[in-house]
């Protein structure tokens, strides 16, 4: 029993934006709030939706809260949580601030509230879209350009009621790539890692994957047995961000075999090492020491299956035949692109 009025909806799975979209259609009040479906949502929450909305009442705002692991499901004394939890990983929350405005890419339908008439006057969410992936930032997109920004709440706090293992971000992740791909078909003009990649390298890929999955899911057993380790508290802060620990996996796509597969089995070593010193000197590491070691390891799984959602997305012929024909915006985008890498020192894969 409820002290709402709560009204029960039913459908055949086509996807969240489907989903969605109905609740849309159904409700009634004029602010709406995405949570997902593995979300518990604290008891203050709704009050800090409310309150953020009403200090904004002149401008078109969404207001995110923070999605973060529940303590049942997944032990923040343990490393992989804890990287999740204080790392840009899966969401960019722990590089965030409280109050301050964001763009669409932290569209992150979890835990979000925004105006009702704001949705309708987009188009409401891309129902086409019938995977979990991207359908919330082709929205949010949609809403950036009609002036929509977001507001962060950090104590605004929905718990994610779900166990969270190095490769069940693998397959977070290839449903990430896949629904990647049908974003930036829908709006080519946005930059994306892989612009430029051709059939052909999408089919030498797929090959490469085959010789390279077992290592891959050796270095994923590895995370586990380290994780499963006892672990001081933490002792300092730290910024798990893939450019302070000299990581560029994103463009994994244009490595060869060697380099990959090199990659692979140092990020392995790097761990067993670290868990042979645990085990014969009777060491407990701090908490933040073990995240900076499984951090990279976990960076990679989640470039790694990036990559196989995008080359597994049936819909990526058509955004490479789309991008053939914008072929003067596409070297431009390959001349900033290295550049860029040059200029930041990012000519490399791991150098830690």
């Amino acid at each position: 029993r409820s002290p709402f009025k709560l009204k029960y909806l039913r459908q055949e799975n086509n996807g969240p934006a489907s989903a969605r979209n109905m609740g849309i259609e159904q409700a009634k009040a004029d602010l709406l709030l995405f949570l997902n479906d593995d979300a518990m949502l604290e008891p203050n929450a709704l009050w800090i939706h409310l309150d953020e909305h009403e200090k904004h009442q002149s401008a078109l705002i969404a207001v995110l809260g923070r999605f973060s692991l529940h303590h049942d499901f997944n032990s923040l004394n343990m490393p992989v949580a804890f990287t999740i939890e204080h790392s840009d990983l899966i969401f960019d929350y722990s590089g965030m601030t409280t109050e301050k405005s964001y763009g669409f890419r932290h569209f992150y339908t979890c835990n979000i509230s925004l105006d009702k008439s704001i949705l309708q006057q987009v188009g409401c969410f891309d129902d086409s879209i019938t995977t979990a992936g991207a359908e919330d930032v082709e929205l949010g997109y949609r809403l950036g350009c009609a002036g929509l920004s977001i507001v962060y709440r950090k104590d605004c706090v929905a718990w994610h009621a779900h166990r969270l293992e190095p490769m069940d971000l693998g397959r977070m992740f290839t449903v990430r790539g896949k629904g990647g791909v049908s974003l930036f078909l829908r709006h080519p003009g946005l930059p994306h890692h892989y612009r430029g990649i051709s059939l052909h390298q999408a089919r030498e890929i797929r090959k490469l994957q085959g010789r390279l999955e077992s290592l891959v899911l050796e270095l994923c057993a590895e995370v586990s047995r380290f994780d499963a380790l006892s672990f001081s508290p933490p002792g300092r802060s730290m910024k798990l961000t893939e450019r302070e620990n000299g990581i560029n996996f994103r463009f994994l796509w244009q490595a060869g075999e060697k380099d990959v597969r090199n990659v692979i089995e140092k990020l392995i070593h790097d761990i067993r090492k670290t868990q042979e010193r645990c085990i014969s000197e009777n060491l407990v590491m701090p908490l933040d020491d073990a995240a900076v070691t499984v951090y990279p390891a976990l960076t990679f799984i989640k470039w790694y299956y990036d990559t196989v959602g995008i080359i597994e997305s049936p819909y990526l012929e058509d955004l490479i035949d789309i991008e053939s024909k914008m072929k003067a915006r596409l070297y431009m985008a390959y001349a900033c692109n290295y550049i860029r890498r040059k200029v930041n020192g990012e000519d490399y894969l791991y150098r830690r």
